[in-house]
């Protein structure tokens, strides 16, 4: 290896490995510590094999060639405007040669994975874009790969309605989730875009001390440019539309609580105890279509129609 000091907050290192029966490869690594908190590293090798060989003259065995590279970085950049890129890679186009020549901790690894966003605020809304893709391995062979390329979030911060103590607010996403079950069959290729998003409002419902109630309400509007066949399983070129409605309250008290003064018990002079239950009630409206909607994340199993109760108590 050779390293270089490119200045008093950068270096990089270059790399030539010798195999003596099966190749040679090169490979580099760059670091660097920027200002307000930027640093990154980035490490990539490549790799051209070929058959091993033992030193017989027996020229009957079938040789084979290949090249594989390995990326492995990450990177957190501050950007002008007060927004921020991160960045990281743990991936290889042939898992079968970085399990050959890594050690126990990267051969057990069954997947690959790129990822990179980019985030910051303007003025009272929230930004930020996605580009992700993760591929999982059977044996030496991709088998699956799911990911997001690219994906666009915007979210409007809740705030009062003139003086009012009634809150809004908004966010939308617009993606295209990348999803194929075997990278060997087309047909199980569920890729598609999907925009999804929709405002909220919330208001306190309690001035008590000791209960908070709160309601709330949110209208989602989905929009898939494609659907699932129920029979088939595969994706067919006809958009969907949901529009959902939800409306919830949450309740959390009456709240007991008392202090204990310990004054010589050496740990702590004071203790509080608190006995704290809750209640939640939410309604979602109806949904008749949920057998058609390709299955990606969170929002696309949500079932319509339903009311939903949670209930605890908390005792600490």
């Amino acid at each position: 290896a050779f390293f270089w000091a490119l200045s008093r907050n950068q270096d990089a290192t270059f790399y030539h490995d010798y195999h003596s029966k099966t190749g040679q490869g090169l490979g580099t690594e760059y670091r660097y510590v920027g200002d307000v908190g930027s640093r990154g590293n980035v490490l990539f090798n490549v790799l051209n094999e070929h058959s091993a060989t033992d030193g017989s003259s027996d020229s009957s065995a079938p040789t084979r060639t290949n090249r594989s590279y390995v990326l492995n970085g990450d990177m957190n950049q501050a950007l002008p405007h007060a927004f921020r890129a991160y960045g990281t890679a743990r991936y290889s186009n042939n898992i079968s040669l970085q399990q050959a020549y890594q050690d126990i901790n990267i051969y057990s690894q069954r997947s690959s994975s790129l990822a990179m966003s980019v985030s910051g605020n303007l003025g009272a809304y929230r930004l930020s874009g996605t580009v992700d893709r993760n591929d999982y391995f059977e044996g030496n062979n991709p088998g699956a790969r799911t990911g997001r390329a690219p994906s666009f979030d915007i979210a409007m911060s809740d705030r009062p309605i003139g003086k009012t103590k009634i809150y809004f607010g908004a966010s939308g996403n617009t993606s295209y989730f990348v999803r194929q079950d075997d990278l060997k069959d087309p047909t199980t290729n569920h890729s598609l875009w999907r925009f999804d998003g929709g405002p909220s409002v919330r208001a306190p419902l309690s001035s008590l001390p000791y209960l908070s109630a709160t309601g709330s309400a949110a209208w989602r509007l989905t929009r898939w440019l494609e659907t699932k066949d129920p029979v088939s399983g595969q994706n067919l070129p006809a958009p969907l539309t949901r529009q959902l409605l939800t409306m919830s309250a949450n309740v959390v008290g009456p709240t007991f609580a008392r202090i204990f003064d310990t004054p010589n018990n050496g740990y702590a002079e004071r203790f509080k105890h608190l006995i704290e239950p809750s209640f939640t009630i939410s309604w979602l409206s109806p949904f008749d279509q949920t057998d058609r909607v390709v299955q990606t994340d969170y929002t696309d199993s949500q079932v319509g129609g339903t009311t939903n109760v949670r209930y605890g108590l908390s005792n600490r």
